[in-house]
């Protein structure tokens, strides 16, 4: 990340202000400082420079191209890092509406953020039921289980909790190896058969 980063300031001064398609380059430039400072857990860095490309880019290719919603995405990556949930419903909400008609074009990589962002919000909220709804609209094109088994437990189905964070610990095992967050999935599934009374089969 820290060689992206300097990369980025080293192009940044080829980038003419005056001229539009140098603009939106500069865009792509202010986004790589925003995931790094992300990366390193500086939300206020972060949330500047991607409000920054933001506007750059809202004002010379519009709101609803590609590479703006790509980048309120990020923004809203930072508000979830500050807890700011309802900030994200509000703000996304509408955007979510228009993926069928108006974003229509959207890479399914982008709608299915959109709605992923929404069911975490939701779920934070303890809207178990509408995190739930939101998580399933893409559900077959990715395998977040560990976030829908937290779901399913807000809504008190905890079989079918304890059934997606298994599935998630397989994958994480296979994957990660030992990892914190393939330990996060054993603590996960002994938490759920904690709670099932179960508590020989969670030690």
């Amino acid at each position: 990340m820290g060689k992206a980063f300097r990369l980025a300031q080293d192009t940044e001064p080829f980038c003419t202000p005056e001229i539009e398609s140098y603009q939106v380059k500069l865009s792509y430039i202010f986004n790589t400082y925003g995931v790094v400072k992300l990366q390193h857990q500086d939300n206020d860095a972060a949330k500047e420079w991607f409000q920054r490309t933001y506007q750059i880019r809202k004002q010379y290719l519009g709101e609803l191209d590609v590479n703006t919603v790509a980048v309120r995405g990020n923004i809203m990556m930072v508000l979830m890092n500050e807890h700011r949930y309802q900030e994200i419903v509000e703000t996304l909400l509408p955007v979510r509406d228009l993926v069928p008609s108006t974003l229509s074009h959207l890479p399914i990589r982008l709608a299915a953020t959109i709605f992923d962002q929404l069911a975490i919000a939701f779920m934070n909220l303890g809207r178990y039921d509408e995190a739930w709804q939101h998580m399933q609209k893409f559900v077959p094109r990715k395998s977040d289980y560990f976030i829908q088994g937290n779901i399913r437990t807000g809504q008190g189905m905890l079989e079918d909790a304890l059934r997606l964070p298994c599935i998630s610990l397989d994958i994480r095992k296979k994957v990660l190896g030992d990892h914190i967050q393939t330990a996060a999935s054993f603590y996960r599934i002994g938490d759920l058969m904690a709670r099932m009374g179960k508590p020989d089969s969670a030690m």
